[in-house]
């Protein structure tokens, strides 16, 4: 049993139970230790916003929900075990962890292998980029090579981290709250349709361009409505105009958005409705020099793997979209869909994002989720989760803040309440 201690303890986070408790063989461990391991299973599916196992909280439910019958002596013996689980320190024994890493992506691996052999859509190409994503998330660990210690000067990390640097938002409220973003960083969007998640990346991305370096572009991925409606967002986003102003004179707001953005093409919309794939955004991606990238809608974006459950596939795509802002070091937006319990609702959690448990929560740095509860200029900002350091304007009571924020449908534009 003390072999197991350590294990139990890796995936008693719902990140590691998740991805990696299918690798988990009954007859690998002894039978307390199943026995645990399948209820830890049912309580993370009763608790779906804990992050991990409350160790205290799961004795109370195994004794008195799940297993009431036992005997007194047998739940003491249970007892003692979650107590040395608690106590245990998490691993830091980089072969056990890419050991399971390694099992992740061979499924991976064996699951393209399997859909070439039926004549399935798939592609070699698939492989490679499973391989690159392996060698990202464990290569580092595993070569130990030195070249990728950080350098321990505190006094550059505050100043690029948290003095300077980074690009501000729009919405004053988050400037608050969240503080710049810099390369590197993973923004998702959640809410439901009709919200006006298209029109808050239209209203953040105008702001954003004008503070990119002279060589940096915005590129917006969109496999839902027709790209070309969303550039007429841009345009009205930047100039603060309704359709029908810029109906007007079309030709002069062109010109004065050219200005604005310094070239016409400065945010690139890129739009394939329903047959977007991670392969096309990788390819397009990599084939230009953006400081940002959004990606509207991330839930909808074709992988190759079709047989992944639907929780599976959108961690995959989560995980996919934290790299490829690492790849490009540019800051990635991944604007996400609510599941239905967000309907009507003002505020909302990062448990309703759809289809996902914590997977693709964990990928982010920052979530904001957006709610309308009807009102027609209103709508309600979350910012559920915020890893970012921030800067001297931060308010740390704000870092998970609630914010009701004025929306402008005839423009797009996300403004302020209160500053």
């Amino acid at each position: 049993m003390s072999v197991d201690i350590p294990l139990l303890k890796f995936l008693s986070k719902r990140e590691h139970y998740d991805r990696y408790r299918r690798f988990i063989k009954s007859n690998a461990l002894l039978s307390e230790a199943e026995n645990i391991l399948n209820d830890m299973g049912e309580w993370l599916r009763c608790y779906p916003s804990a992050e991990e196992i409350e160790w205290e909280a799961f004795g109370l439910w195994f004794r008195v929900v799940r297993h009431p019958m036992y005997a007194r002596d047998k739940h003491e013996m249970y007892e003692k075990l979650f107590e040395r689980i608690k106590s245990t320190a998490p691993t830091t024994d980089a072969s056990i962890i890419n050991k399971f890493v390694e099992l992740d992506y061979a499924g991976q691996i064996m699951g393209i292998l399997d859909k070439l052999s039926r004549g399935e859509f798939a592609s070699i190409e698939d492989i490679s980029g499973i391989i690159e994503r392996y060698r990202m998330e464990v290569g580092g660990v595993a070569k130990g090579d030195e070249d990728s210690f950080v350098a321990p000067d505190l006094a550059s990390i505050v100043e690029d981290m948290y003095r300077s640097g980074g690009v501000s938002w729009r919405l004053e409220d988050l400037n608050i709250s969240v503080g710049p973003l810099r390369g590197g960083d993973m923004v998702i969007i959640g809410a439901r349709p009709e919200t006006g998640k298209t029109s808050f990346i239209c209203s953040e991305m105008t702001h954003m361009a004008q503070q990119l370096p002279d060589d940096k572009d915005i590129i917006i991925f969109n496999n839902e409505e027709d790209g070309r409606k969303i550039f007429a967002r841009l345009v009205q986003c930047a100039l603060a105009k309704t359709m029908g102003e810029i109906a007007m004179d079309d030709k002069a707001c062109m010109a004065d958005y050219e200005r604005m953005m310094k070239r016409i093409n400065r945010i690139k919309v890129v739009h394939k409705e329903g047959t977007l794939s991670v392969h096309d955004i990788d390819r397009i991606a990599k084939a230009g020099n953006y400081g940002m990238i959004c990606i509207n809608v991330l839930d909808k974006v074709v992988t190759s793997n079709r047989d992944q459950a639907e929780v599976e596939r959108v961690r995959s795509l989560a995980q996919w979209a934290r790299n490829l802002g690492i790849r490009t070091g540019a800051t990635v937006f991944a604007v996400m869909q609510a599941d239905g319990s967000a309907e009507g609702q003002a505020w909302l959690n990062q448990g309703q994002l759809y289809g996902s448990k914590t997977g693709v929560q964990g990928e982010a740095d920052v979530i904001i989720m957006i709610g309308h509860s009807g009102e027609f200029d209103t709508r309600y900002i979350s910012v559920c989760k915020n890893k970012l350091p921030g800067s001297p304007k931060t308010d740390p009571t704000l870092k998970h803040g609630k914010f009701d924020v004025k929306f402008d449908a005839m423009t797009g534009l996300y403004t302020s309440k209160r500053y």
